[in-house]
């Protein structure tokens, strides 16, 4: 466990800043696009050799008329 959390703090390091390659023409800003992000941290995170799975899950469904 120990290893793992001294992985996951060298990709924490590495993943510190994400350039803001996004832009909102209307309200004139920058921003990290999900891609962006996801590349980086994705990046990293093979580097060190960690897996990362996303399961995703239905919390609640609701009818909206």
């Amino acid at each position: 466990m120990k290893n793992l959390a001294k992985k996951l703090i060298e990709v924490m390091n590495e993943c510190s800043y994400v350039a803001k390659n996004g832009e909102n023409g209307y309200q004139h800003y920058t921003y990290a696009t999900c891609a962006d992000v996801l590349d980086k941290v994705n990046t990293s995170l093979v580097n060190h050799g960690i897996c990362s799975v996303a399961i995703p899950e239905l919390i609640s469904m609701v009818d909206v008329t």
